[in-house]
């Protein structure tokens, strides 16, 4: 006999052990069939912590054992679950326990792993890209830029607030001008020279 949603609710609540936890979750979402959304709601939490707590039912045994013999924790559980191939996984989890590594750490291995980019915290500082982007539009008035930065990537958003004819040139202005200095020619402005 099944448990029902409500008690299925309550003993996730209650649980201290996070793979007991998932395999509740799992009910839910494989015998009762309520979405991920739906689990989210029921449990006053997001809808990516249920797929995290989810994802951990499809570790390979020997990091469940690891947790178990409290070698990891749920956190490591969690992170080590982002990785898709069981190589990876066993191999990150070796990893994790030779060098006794941290969330944090084990959480930039990961990114490696996952994403093949290495990461530091050598991010722009949040003042430099405001003297940027200020540099920036007062080059080019009609237009906005924003720049975002996370760990495994970078983006720059132009935005020309003008017809296609003026934002044509403008596109190509900003253009040429990224080419002509990353071909490293000068007798222009740089667009990073900042005061």
């Amino acid at each position: 006999m099944t448990a029902s949603v409500d008690e299925l609710i309550s003993s996730f609540k209650k649980e201290e052990d996070c793979l007991k936890k998932a395999k509740y979750l799992s009910i839910l979402h494989r015998d009762h069939q309520l979405t991920l959304r739906g689990i989210a709601k029921k449990i006053g939490f997001d809808q990516s912590y249920v797929s995290h707590y989810l994802r951990i039912l499809k570790l390979p045994n020997l990091v469940i054992d690891g947790y178990y013999a409290k070698n990891i924790s749920c956190a490591h559980l969690m992170i080590l679950s982002r990785l898709d191939n069981e190589k990876d996984i066993i191999d990150s989890y070796r990893l994790i326990l030779e060098k006794s590594l941290s969330t944090t750490q084990t959480e930039t291995i990961i990114r490696n792993k996952k994403y093949h980019v290495s990461t530091s915290e050598t991010r722009l500082d949040p003042d430099r890209i405001r003297q940027m982007k200020k540099k920036f539009e007062q080059n080019y008035p009609d237009t906005k830029i924003e720049i975002l930065q996370s760990r495994i990537r970078g983006k720059v958003t132009i935005e020309i607030k003008a017809d296609t004819k003026i934002s044509s040139k403008q596109i190509e202005r900003v253009f040429n001008k990224l080419i002509r200095e990353d071909q490293g020619e000068t007798g222009h402005e740089s667009l990073i020279e900042l005061d």
